[in-house]
């Protein structure tokens, strides 16, 4: 269990994702419809991951630049706490540090809405491929071409083909 929290989410889906190809195979094998429907699963997410990362990046870049701005102030204001105190400028150094800080959270929040957002319609779009795939297999079933056992086991194993592609 340490171990997990040692690598992160990330890095342990890096390790699954070598079994994708195995899984979609098998999907495959049930159906080929199932197959390919999983592929373009599959090629949607990665879209998905590469808008998400286009478009949050320069906004998480924006406030890691902010709160670094935001410390270097406080720090060299407490570096020279002498001369503040001595010149009565205290409170005007307080109300900007708060200012910059409330500035570094704002965008803080924006960076957070972004990546949230991008989160949950990845994860939604997963849930509705898995209940597609039970929708194209109950088809399937339905005109003899599989069985129902298989329409199961390809959504299962499209959830955990997928899932290392939604989380890296």
């Amino acid at each position: 269990l340490s171990l997990f929290y040692c690598l992160g989410h990330g890095t342990l889906a890096l390790m699954d994702l070598p079994w994708t190809p195995l899984f979609i195979a098998a999907i495959f094998i049930f159906h080929p419809m199932l197959g390919w429907l999983s592929i373009a699963g599959g090629v949607v997410l990665v879209i998905l991951a590469i808008l998400n990362q286009v478009l949050t990046a320069q906004k998480v870049r924006q406030n890691q630049i902010a709160l670094q701005l935001t410390h270097s102030f406080a720090d060299e204001a407490r570096a020279g706490a002498e001369i503040v105190l001595s010149q009565g400028i205290g409170r005007n150094m307080i109300q900007r540090w708060t200012r910059s800080r409330q500035e570094a959270l704002a965008k803080g929040m924006v960076a957070s809405d972004w990546t949230g957002t991008f989160t949950a319609i990845t994860k939604s779009f997963r849930l509705f491929l898995q209940s597609a795939m039970l929708g194209v297999g109950a088809f399937y079933v339905l005109k003899g071409e599989m069985t129902a056992g298989a329409m199961i086991a390809g959504s299962i194993l499209l959830g955990r083909g997928l899932s290392p592609i939604e989380q890296s």
